[in-house]
């Protein structure tokens, strides 16, 4: 039953995609993230972690996003933690033959708890996480920003993932499977109730180089309600370099 356990959580994933896939019309795109993330031990009971990240489509070849995330992280326990930080994204805003491309920046402070545990040899991390939404403010047919920001809505966030270890190469280089599920729903703002928003599923090869630098490869598949009608459907395949900065203590 243990080494069956990510293989269901798989089909569980795929099996919920494809359901929601019939309920409207999907429109598909290709994109390409890469990123860094590093982390930090503050002392005995804190942690900070940031991400940079830049998101490009792929046809046409486009910046889509970059955003940098970062939080700070307190133990409660030896597998719980809770985390607060916020979030710059910067979209980007194609133009056309009357009117130039912009980038449009959006503010998330956020708020999240982790929880780890194990089934047999496989790691469980679950992450529920909070985030409000202020976005800059545009003119009426958005082809260009204005002062100030608006609040958008409030998001709830929930992550479950599963981490396999496939081979040990050396003492401090393992090869890692992911798979992950999270599930977002949307709130507040002009939202008179909790509305459904994405579901990402994702599976990716982790590789440790060292003790402090590892790389992930992977493919994420984003599904998401669109505000008018119908669903868009990403192909995104990832790349993350992490790099732990002091020897982790968790």
């Amino acid at each position: 039953m243990k080494s069956k356990f990510p293989l269901l959580l798989l089909i569980t994933f795929l099996g919920w995609n494809s359901a929601i896939s019939a309920l409207g019309q999907v429109q598909t795109k290709q994109l390409l993230w890469y990123g860094y993330t590093f982390s930090a031990d503050l002392g005995p009971r804190w942690f900070l972690e940031t991400e940079i990240m830049e998101r490009h489509l792929v046809n046409p070849l486009e910046q889509s996003q970059f955003l940098i995330r970062t939080r700070f992280h307190k133990k409660l326990t030896q597998k719980m933690n809770v985390g607060f930080g916020g979030s710059l994204f910067l979209f980007h805003k194609p133009g056309s033959n009357t009117h130039l491309s912009f980038t449009q920046p959006e503010l998330r402070p956020h708020g999240e708890v982790n929880l780890r545990s194990s089934l047999g040899s496989v790691a469980i991390e679950n992450r529920w996480r909070g985030e409000f939404r202020f976005f800059q403010n545009t003119n009426f047919p958005v082809t260009e920003l204005q002062e100030g920001f608006h609040y958008s809505a409030a998001r709830f966030r929930y992550r479950l993932q599963a981490i396999v270890s496939l081979a040990k190469f050396a003492e401090t280089k393992i090869l890692r499977l992911k798979l992950a599920n999270e599930v977002m729903a949307m709130a507040g703002g002009r939202m008179e109730r909790i509305t459904f928003d994405q579901n990402r599923i994702s599976a990716d090869l982790s590789m440790d180089i060292s003790p402090k630098i590892s790389l992930d490869l992977g493919y994420v598949n984003w599904y998401q309600a669109k505000s008018t009608g119908g669903f868009l459907e990403q192909h995104i395949f990832r790349s993350v370099l992490k790099h732990q900065l002091t020897p982790a203590k968790r």
